[in-house]
C-alpha cells in the first residue's frame, strides 16, 4: 500500500490496509470486504470503518489520533 494514501483519503487508506490483511488471511472475506467499500463516498467508508470499529470495542477518533488523522 501507498504510505501517501493515509495523507489523500485517511479513511480510505485505512480500510485498505484492513482489507490486505483479510485478503492474506481469508480471501472470500477480503472479496467480500472489497464489494462493501467500492463506489463509497468518503462519508459512506467513515461510516463502515466506525461500525467495524465499534463492533470491535475501537473508538475510531481516539485511533485516528494516534496517526495525526482528524476526523
Amino acid at each position: 500500500m501507498n504510505p501517501f494514501q493515509f495523507l489523500k483519503n485517511p479513511m480510505q487508506g485505512l480500510m485498505q490496509q484492513q482489507l490486505e490483511r483479510m485478503r492474506q488471511s481469508d480471501p472470500e472475506l477480503y472479496a467480500k470486504g472489497v464489494q462493501m467499500i467500492q463506489g463509497k463516498s468518503d462519508d459512506q467508508l467513515k461510516e463502515i470503518a466506525g461500525n467495524i470499529a465499534r463492533e470491535r470495542g475501537i473508538d475510531l477518533s481516539f485511533f485516528a489520533k494516534q496517526f495525526g488523522i482528524k476526523l
